[in-house]
């Protein structure tokens, strides 16, 4: 029994060392109509660094584009971050879906042998006709954590917020940060609280806003 439950932890300490995380998704622009370029980020973790040796792939078909990256990652053990980049051209008007898969191998580059297949996650968005603006509309704050810095990166899009509070709470419901807004961009440093999960409320009673994010060094 005692061998069994040792073969098992050498398994799975093994298979750890290529482990791969999706940590976030994001758009930009966050609304994007027909004339807009479209920046597609997957934020990624790795449980060994270094991981910024990698390749990349996407091609779009129909209303579904497909992000492929692969990272060579070394041997120091660290949690290692990194954000891949997909820049799409502009899309007709519609609904779309973000497809985008993370694997992992050795290094160095290509990678192999040792690939370790990853995870997949994937983000709906829309975009838009020019003509059919509405130029009253209010866009949705774009708030977003860099992960190399451990810096939030705030986007309100708009100056409606102006004077309304950005709070930053753990899981457990408590308020770790709390601000007056005075800009529509500004950053927000994190490095000083623990890892973890937290949420990012915008507290407004015509316009709230509630978002996740991740921290992990």
């Amino acid at each position: 029994m005692k061998k069994s439950l040792l073969i098992i932890l050498l398994l799975a300490n093994s298979a750890s060392i290529y482990a791969q995380w999706i940590t976030g998704l994001h758009i930009q622009p966050t609304n994007p109509t027909t004339a807009d370029m479209i920046h597609l980020y997957a934020d990624v973790s790795f449980s060994s660094g270094s991981c910024n040796d990698k390749s990349q792939q996407q091609y779009v078909s129909g209303n579904h584009i497909y992000g492929y990256a692969i990272h060579c990652n070394g041997m120091l053990s660290y949690i290692c971050d990194h954000t891949d980049t997909f820049m799409v051209n502009p899309l007709p008007a519609g609904n779309y879906t973000f497809v985008f898969n993370v694997d992992a191998g050795g290094a160095p580059s290509p990678c192999t042998p040792g690939i370790v297949a990853g995870p997949t996650d994937s983000i709906h968005f829309t975009v838009t006709s020019v003509t059919s603006i509405n130029t009253n509309s209010t866009s949705q704050p774009e708030i977003y954590l860099n992960t190399s810095t451990n810096i939030i990166n705030v986007d309100l899009m708009n100056s409606n917020y102006a004077g309304k509070e950005i709070q930053l709470f753990n899981i457990l419901g408590k308020m770790i940060i709390s601000r007056k807004i005075q800009g529509s961009k500004f950053n927000i440093n994190i490095n000083p609280i623990p890892d973890g999960v937290y949420i990012v409320k915008i507290n407004d009673a015509t316009l709230p806003f509630t978002t996740r994010i991740l921290k992990r060094n």
